[in-house]
């Protein structure tokens, strides 16, 4: 009898094609359980391994055992004229056709009704006619220095049009990238996923201003809906809804309730130009432009005491510094709380003013469910917030529930395309659910964005690292501007390649320079070395000192050496984040 027989005879032939057709199932099964569950990117590639080696084996125990009546034999000890393997044989035919067929549904599933379910996640089950970008409105005044005044009115126009929940609105961030492009609205559309853009010009002369806007369809550049106000300043609360309301009324939304009482009453002029100005600065972010922008915002209050949205971003601008390093943690907690509930006691519908409390509840004060509940009142007020929605992926990822922060993190960003925090926190979960390719891809956009932010090159080469890619981790490393966390780098990179005396130095200048408001990074350092006593005494220091890394302990990576130490799980008890 030739080979080819003799393995069709022992079933060899039809188990090698079972065995293929149902691994290749196995393996799109997980793969979808593996993302969707934040698993590892070893754990997917450890998997496929495991089903490659299996084969052989398979192959062989078909060619030398057989089933019988009796069970399982030997093939040799089986005489020829009691052999079932005829039998055996329909039964995988049996087999092979019914997994074959689940093969088929999975991919008709995969193909149609997953794609059609991404499809619908992507514009939020939101008709793509009630889509808009605002385009920051064009400074048609004698006095270029008036630059802030018309950016300031379109980013308060999108803030109302962002609180309709028929309509998708996209985010400053991507919108504000196009200022001063003179780009095709028809492109712009294609770009940011939307079917209308509101653009305009802004003329301010003292006391006076003319705002013309326009609502343009993407589709052929139609213009839908058109108006030019004179207006006093004290009534440009009045206009910003007049001209938000004429933009419901074309795109025939459905208004589900007002977000916020009409805004009619009389401003102090002097009050709101400071804080538009203030906001400008703001926007920029260096510590230099946040100080100047601090100054404009407490001018403002001075002015007008009332004016919540002037308390809301004097809390943003300190959370900002003590994040920064430029204020001392406690002062800075307590200034930014004190700022924030004076806003929210003056507009209790200002999400901002509740996103940013989630964030220093969460960061500051440790009180997860008090974070939790002021940013699902900011999800209330504006379903579409991206600062919301990335906050709480943060929230979630203190939690350690990586899934849902990879889920939040993608919503924001499917709101805000560009927002800069929002793909830095996506790439830092990733990176925490050791999905370390991902998390280098999103890393190095967030740089692409922002290249000189602080610890852009610190945490590409934490994940190189990771994946053992050490000489590129400390060429990464090397890039770092930031001192801080250029020594911590170095303090686990040259222990990982043996550089002992290297590594102690980097952590030696971590510890003199850094003490006082890094110490959970000093832990992390000692952690990564083994050196498990003064890990513990450095991560009890930043507990003490309520640095606002602390509540991130739990899913990180560098902590890893601690984990079998009852002392760590002491530790999430303390942070009431056991499990």
């Amino acid at each position: 009898m030739s080979l080819l027989a003799e393995l069709k005879r022992r079933n060899v032939v039809r188990v090698c094609l079972a065995y293929v057709v149902i691994g290749w199932v196995l393996a799109q099964i997980a793969e979808f359980a593996f993302e969707n569950f934040g698993a590892p990117d070893w754990a997917l590639k450890t998997f496929i391994v495991l089903l490659l080696l299996g084969l052989p084996l398979a192959l062989i125990f078909a060619w030398a055992f057989e089933l019988t009546p009796e069970g399982l034999k030997r093939e040799h000890e089986v005489d020829r004229d009691r052999s079932i393997t005829h039998k055996t044989g329909r039964n995988l035919d049996y087999i092979i056709i019914g997994v074959l067929t689940m093969a088929v549904v999975w991919f008709a599933a995969e193909k149609f009704v997953f794609t059609a379910e991404e499809s619908t996640t992507a514009t939020d089950k939101i008709d793509h006619d009630k889509s808009i970008a605002v385009l920051p409105f064009v400074n048609m005044s004698d006095d270029p220095a008036n630059e802030y005044f018309s950016e300031g009115i379109s980013e308060e126009l999108l803030n109302l049009l962002v609180k309709i929940p028929e309509l998708r609105v996209i985010g400053r961030t991507s919108s504000f990238q196009f200022k001063g492009k003179q780009e095709d609205l028809r492109l712009i559309g294609q770009k940011l996923g939307v079917a209308n853009i509101l653009e305009g010009s802004v003329r301010k002369s003292g006391n006076t201003v003319r705002v013309s806007a326009q609502l343009v369809a993407t589709t052929d550049g139609t213009q839908l809906w058109s108006d030019t106000f004179d207006r006093d300043l004290e009534n440009i609360f009045a206009t910003q809804d007049e001209i938000a309301n004429s933009v419901v009324a074309t795109l025939k939304v459905k208004l589900l309730g007002h977000a916020r009482p009409p805004r009619n009453a009389p401003i102090v002029t002097e009050a709101y130009d400071r804080y538009l100005k203030g906001l400008y600065f703001f926007r920029r972010s260096t510590p230099a432009d946040l100080e100047r922008a601090l100054s404009l915002f407490a001018q403002a209050v001075v002015l007008d005491a009332e004016l919540a949205p002037a308390w809301e971003k004097m809390g943003s601008v300190y959370l900002n510094q003590t994040l920064g390093g430029t204020l001392p943690l406690a002062r800075g907690r307590s200034l930014s709380k004190e700022a924030l509930e004076r806003a929210l006691e003056l507009d209790p519908a200002l999400a901002d003013g509740h996103v940013q409390t989630g964030f220093l509840e969460l960061a500051f004060d440790w009180d997860w469910s008090a974070a939790k509940v002021a940013l699902n009142r900011a999800l209330e007020i504006e379903p579409g917030h991206a600062g919301a929605l990335s906050t709480s992926g943060l929230l979630a990822l203190a939690m350690g529930h990586l899934t849902d922060a990879i889920d939040f993190e993608k919503r924001s960003l499917k709101v805000d395309p560009l927002r800069f925090a929002s793909r830095h926190n996506l790439a830092l979960v990733y990176y925490r659910a050791g999905q370390n390719e991902l998390a280098l891809r999103e890393f190095q956009w967030a740089l692409e964005m922002a290249p000189d932010y602080e610890r852009g090159h610190y945490y590409p080469s934490i994940v190189l690292l990771e994946q053992e890619k050490l000489e590129a981790a400390l060429a990464e490393a090397k890039l770092e501007k930031v001192e801080q966390w250029r020594q911590a780098a170095f303090a686990v990179i040259y222990h990982a390649l043996g550089r002992d005396d290297e590594s102690g130095t980097a952590l030696s200048n971590l510890t003199s320079g850094f003490a006082d408001n890094a110490a959970i990074v000093i832990a992390q350092a000692h952690a990564y070395r083994s050196e498990i006593d003064q890990a513990f005494e450095w991560l009890d220091r930043a507990f003490e000192q309520h640095e606002p890394l602390v509540p991130f302990v739990k899913t990180d990576p560098l902590l890893n050496n601690l984990r079998s130490d009852p002392r760590f799980a002491d530790f999430l008890e303390r942070l009431d984040l056991a499990d």
